[in-house]
Order: structure tokens, then C-alpha cells, then sequence
């Protein structure tokens, strides 16, 4: 019983050392973006998503992204990546279902990060359909939490 109580105390004690960790850094700054309408792809190949990107956020350290969309269409789903300062943010392409029928929908979310460098950077996101059948997007949030940096161009 002692045995099986020492792992779990320790990554809770790991745990305490992480946050903590993060809590002595400065605050995150948030930014949101929504898209209001409805797009939709058949593309298996790579394109952006209408309204989730953003050019020049001001960044001091490591990027999180957290991707909500709200997806229907064909039954084999969406492949959806993000780009943070131009480089696929792990854990890299993720699938998005989009419910068992054509006319069903499905919401899904999915964090992103990845470490970059201070300065001005871009956060994208992109979809292909897995199949080459059309995917619609009724709705998408992307919410950005990043550490912010004073004096970006």
C-alpha cells in the first residue's frame, strides 16, 4: 500500500514544484480571436482556417493555443494544426471529428504550445479534410496565452 502511495505522492509533490514555478513569472496576456460565420474546405491539402490568424503578438517566452471549434460535414473529420512564429506547435496535427452523420456537429477543443524566442510572432491555424470530403466550420475560438513583451515592432 506504502508503495503504490509513493508515486502518487511524488508527481503530486512534481506537480507543486511546476505551478509554482509559474506562478513566480509575470502575468499572461490573453487574446482572443473569433470567427463569426461559417467556412468550410473538401481540401486535403494544407490551407489556413478564415479568422484564426493573427500577425505581430508580442512575446517574452513560451506560447500556449487553445483551438474550439465547432465542425460538421464529412463523416471522416478535419486534420487541424497551429502555427506559432512559423513553426507546427506541438503536439503537432490533431483530428477533429465531425460527428457520425453529414448533418450531425461536433465541438472539440485542443491545446497547442511551443517555446520561441521574444518578438513579434504569429499564431495561425490550419485545416485540410482527411478525406477530400467538405468539412464546414460553424464556429472557431483561438485563445493565445502568452507571456507578453514591452517594445515589440
Amino acid at each position: 500500500m506504502v508503495a503504490a502511495l509513493l508515486p502518487v505522492s511524488l508527481l503530486l509533490g512534481l506537480a507543486g514544484v511546476v505551478s509554482a514555478r509559474f506562478l513566480d513569472r509575470t502575468s499572461l496576456d490573453t487574446q482572443l480571436w473569433r470567427v463569426g460565420g461559417p467556412a468550410s474546405t473538401s481540401s486535403r491539402q494544407w490551407q489556413g482556417v478564415p479568422g484564426l490568424t493573427k500577425q505581430a503578438i508580442c512575446i517574452s517566452d513560451g506560447v500556449g493555443a487553445t483551438l474550439s471549434l465547432d465542425l460538421s460535414g464529412a463523416h471522416e473529420g478535419a486534420k487541424v494544426r497551429v502555427f506559432i512564429a512559423g513553426k507546427v506547435a506541438k503536439p503537432g496535427p490533431v483530428y477533429f471529428d465531425t460527428g457520425s452523420t453529414r448533418v450531425d456537429r461536433d465541438s472539440k477543443s485542443f491545446s497547442f504550445a511551443r517555446s520561441v524566442r521574444p518578438g513579434g510572432r504569429r499564431v495561425s491555424v490550419q485545416w485540410r479534410s482527411v478525406a477530400g470530403n467538405r468539412v464546414v466550420m460553424h464556429s472557431g475560438l483561438l485563445q493565445v496565452l502568452y507571456q507578453g513583451k514591452d517594445g515589440c515592432l
